[in-house]
C-alpha cells in the first residue's frame, strides 16, 4: 500500500517494471494498492503526465505565446 489517493497519471515500478495499481481495495478504497512477490524490492511510485494533462500544457503555452506578441505589439503600437 502506498498512502497516496489513486489519480490517472500514477504508476508503480517494482525493480523497473510497471506493475498493476489497484485502487478499488475495500480496506483502502482509493489509496493505491499493489502485489509485491516475497523478497527485497526497489519500488518507485511515479506521477506522469496523462495526454489530457499534455494537452492543457500545450494550450496554455500557446496562450501565454498570443498573449506575450500581443502586449509586445500593443506596446509598439502606443509608442508611435
Amino acid at each position: 500500500v502506498d498512502n497516496t489517493f489513486y489519480f490517472p497519471g500514477w504508476s508503480v515500478y517494482i525493480d523497473g517494471k510497471q506493475t498493476d495499481i489497484q485502487y478499488q481495495d475495500p480496506d483502502y478504497r482509493g489509496i493505491i494498492t499493489f502485489n509485491v512477490p516475497m523478497s527485497q524490492h526497489n519500488i518507485e511510485v511515479k506521477f506522469g503526465k496523462t495526454k489530457v494533462r499534455k494537452f492543457a500544457d500545450y494550450i496554455s503555452i500557446g496562450f501565454l505565446t498570443i498573449s506575450f506578441i500581443g502586449l509586445i505589439i500593443s506596446r509598439k503600437k502606443n509608442k508611435v
